[in-house]
């Protein structure tokens, strides 16, 4: 029996990037530091925005936009069809 198989998130990392991330690797600071400022920084900059927080999974960004819109049980929330576990806990 033949198997299909689908690459969902095939990686696309150009040369710069990946000297950028080995750059964090090697530094250590993975989850914080300057680099983590310098890119929330950029993001709130060009989005026109006062703030801006990174976090480390979109798991962590949607339970942080439930948080601060003060959702409930009572809330009806549409989710896509492909999707992580987060969503439908």
């Amino acid at each position: 029996m033949h198997i299909l198989s689908i690459n969902w998130a095939r990686p696309s990392i150009c040369e710069d990037d990946f000297s950028s991330l080995k750059g964090c690797f090697d530094s250590e600071w993975l989850s914080q530091g300057k680099k983590v400022e310098q890119f929330e920084d950029y993001v709130a900059t060009n989005s026109k925005r006062k703030y801006c927080v990174a976090v480390n999974s979109g798991s962590s960004a949607l339970m942080s936009v439930l948080i601060t819109l003060e959702t409930s049980n009572t809330f009806e929330i549409i989710i896509p069809a492909m999707s992580f576990i987060f969503l439908s806990s």
